[in-house]
């Protein structure tokens, strides 16, 4: 009875959401975009919160704003093609990238 018990808690708990920011495309392609980061104390805990940045496409168009994320850096998905990505914090920092080599791509900014 115990065992059928824990069961069934494993199988009802609720599943934390995977926090993905994304533009609508049926072929995709993983970033995870690593900003400048600094340590606060966030109720009783240390917490890391990396800056917050933009990413355009070729024509200079902003298409995301990335607001500052905590505990781990943004994870975006984003079609082929090429992007400028950009962070003020703590100073302007601009980076292109091209999209549609490899499926998954770590950029540091």
């Amino acid at each position: 009875m115990l065992t059928s018990l824990i069961m069934l808690m494993l199988v009802s708990s609720p599943q934390e959401p995977a926090s993905l920011d994304t533009l609508p495309t049926k072929e995709s392609y993983l970033v995870e975009v690593v900003t400048a980061s600094e340590e606060i104390y966030d109720d009783g805990v240390y917490r890391k919160r990396y800056a917050p940045f933009t990413v355009s496409d070729s024509t200079g168009v902003v298409v995301l704003r990335i607001a500052a994320k905590y505990d781990r850096p943004a994870v975006i998905a984003l079609p082929k093609g090429k992007f400028l990505l950009r962070t003020k914090i703590p100073a302007l920092i601009e980076k292109f990238i091209i999209i549609g080599n490899s499926p998954t791509l770590k950029v540091i900014l």
